[in-house]
């Protein structure tokens, strides 16, 4: 017994709230890959020029039932607006958080079925768009189909989560937003990993637990600089070496908001007084450091991305 959550903007639906269940867990394709490749003349074999990842494909197997025959059009013709929008959408999969039974003995009855508590299955989402045309059939007093979804943006799961929320609340398993397998480290075996907030540190770290570096204006990313000083310009130095340059003065109280494709300082556009560089979040761990001034906040809010890592990168322990 499975299920799905939607969500555009503020508005969200169960599936199963509203009577309709997945019969299988989603099924999820790894990201497509897409490999370009250039030859010489004369020469064998070809060189690697790029590869990228293009979508992921998911499928959802929806069941419902009914009592009487007529109403299946309505049920199916319900399900099938819903997921035939043309907006794109989040989804999340669900699963039940634990299934009693209850045994009868000959001639007893313990009463009908009751519908388990369902949480989030792994505290991912994906934001998707449906493909293709869905059917559903009549089998009995149940009805039965196939929605094929693919990534409207990124290739990737994304956490339903931010880093914002783990340095403000710490990592609650029990909240179903955070799951075994997303490469989050325990409090007690590295408190740093936990922190996304620092101030009037020479340097600091910011741990991206996800398998995708965060480099890309189609990921969100917002890094909140407060000034607690004037200075004539501010330098953000992230672990690849690359510098955000802010090119202009700045007084106690500025809030600096770098956001890809977006630089501003106190909600006014400030990308033309900056070098046009957006710091890279590797996965893993990140030194950083400030430049420029020394009595400042700097928070990092940003999600996890997940489905394609580099194999020098893989820590096998955190598979379990």
């Amino acid at each position: 017994m499975y299920s799905l959550e939607l969500v555009q903007g503020t508005k969200s639906i169960r599936l199963h709230e509203a009577g309709f269940w997945l019969a299988s867990p989603l099924k999820v394709s790894s990201p497509e890959i897409i490999n370009e490749f250039s030859r010489i003349d004369g020469r064998p074999g070809r060189i690697l020029g790029n590869s990228s990842h293009e979508k992921i494909v998911l499928e959802a197997e929806i069941e419902f039932d009914f009592n009487l025959d007529a109403q299946y059009p309505m049920l199916r013709d319900q399900i099938m607006a819903v997921l035939s929008g043309s907006e794109p959408f989040y989804i999340r999969e669900m699963v039940p958080e634990h299934v009693r039974v209850s045994f009868e003995k000959p001639g007893e009855r313990t009463g009908a079925m009751g519908l388990p508590n369902m949480r989030y299955a792994n505290g991912k989402q994906y934001l998707v768009i449906g493909t293709g045309s869905q059917v559903f059939e009549q089998i009995a007093l149940t009805g039965k189909g196939t929605a094929t979804f693919e990534t409207a943006m990124l290739p990737y799961a994304e956490s339903i989560g931010t880093s914002k929320l783990i340095n403000d609340n710490g990592v609650d398993a029990s909240s179903g937003i955070w799951s075994f397998g997303m490469g989050l480290q325990m409090k007690e075996i590295n408190r740093d990993t936990w922190v996304y907030k620092y101030s009037n540190v020479p340097k600091f770290n910011i741990y991206n637990p996800g398998h995708v570096d965060i480099n890309d204006w189609k990921q969100y990313c917002q890094i909140t600089i407060t000034a607690k000083q004037s200075a004539s310009s501010i330098r953000l130095v992230d672990a690849t070496g690359g510098v955000f340059i802010l090119t202009r003065d700045i007084k106690a109280g500025d809030v600096i908001k770098i956001s890809q494709p977006y630089v501003k300082v106190n909600d006014a556009t400030a990308l033309h007084q900056s070098n046009y560089y957006f710091p890279v979040i590797r996965s893993g761990q990140n030194v950083m450091r400030v430049e420029g001034i020394t009595q400042y906040d700097i928070e990092f809010d940003f999600r996890f991305y997940y489905g394609a890592q580099k194999i020098r990168d893989v820590e096998v322990n955190r598979w379990n």
